[in-house]
């Protein structure tokens, strides 16, 4: 199809808001070279509407398209891969496990990739993960619970291949350990479904004051210590309003 047909084109040269699509440019290695911000939208518009090539999430969502640009623009990904194997649990955006432990291999200042020792058999089974730093002449370790007492386990791979999600998991803690800025909030759905690593949100919200309701009725119902905790707090304001005049 040529660029006259192609009805992307038309589209790009009939709207000049998006007209900074047509100056974005092809790598020779695949992608493109996004130079301004107004190049990012473009290629966020792009790909809200490009279907199947995205994960649902992201469809007719600029907005969560652009986020994907900016880590994949970070982490020298490409943004469609990326786009694919991110999902959205408890309204925040996370990634599969093999993403996750490709960022910390990558960016992660090692000497070598991380080595996983695994120890035990069955519900005892549990991984030891060592990394060595540059520069340091130890290396770190990270151990991990034993599988049983792992919680949750959501992905498919604790019953399939339980030793791979077992490094998975074990990595991800041993980079939050001693390398938290290579991550730095990045999650997967194992641990965004933790109750430690939830969000918080008005849903999620506990009472931490029982029974508050009806100690305010007991004071309510004692004219005296209503009246006294009134007259209480308004000299406590005059007082606060005094201290303000004086003051030169």
């Amino acid at each position: 199809m040529t660029e006259e047909k192609d009805p992307a084109f038309a589209e790009v040269r009939e709207n000049s808001a998006r007209s900074a699509a047509r100056e974005m440019t092809v790598l020779a290695g695949g992608g493109v070279q996004l130079e301004n911000w107004a190049q990012v939208v473009d290629l966020a518009k792009y790909m809200s509407t490009s279907g199947f090539c995205v994960r649902k999430e992201l469809r007719n969502n600029v907005g969560a398209c652009i986020a994907i640009i900016d880590l994949a623009t970070r982490w020298a990904f490409s943004h469609w891969q990326l786009a694919r194997v991110c999902y959205v649990i408890n309204d925040v955006l996370c990634f599969e496990s093999q993403v996750i432990h490709a960022v910390i291999e990558k960016f992660a200042p090692l000497k070598q990739r991380l080595r996983v020792e695994y120890v035990g058999e069955g519900e005892h089974r549990r991984a030891i993960i060592k990394g060595h730093f540059k520069g340091e002449l130890d290396e770190v370790t990270y151990e991990s619970p034993e599988i049983g007492k792992i919680s949750p386990k959501n992905s498919p791979l604790w019953k399939t291949d339980p030793d791979q999600q077992l490094f998975y998991l074990a990595s991800q803690r041993w980079a939050k350990r001693y390398c938290p800025d290579v991550l730095l909030g990045i999650h997967d759905a194992d641990q965004i479904e933790s109750p430690s690593i939830a969000p918080i949100g008005f849903e999620n919200a506990k009472d931490v004051t029982p029974n508050l309701g009806a100690r305010l009725g007991a004071v309510a119902e004692d004219g005296f210590a209503a009246e006294q905790t009134i007259a209480g707090i308004d000299e406590a304001l005059e007082e606060a309003r005094g201290s303000i005049k004086e003051q030169p």
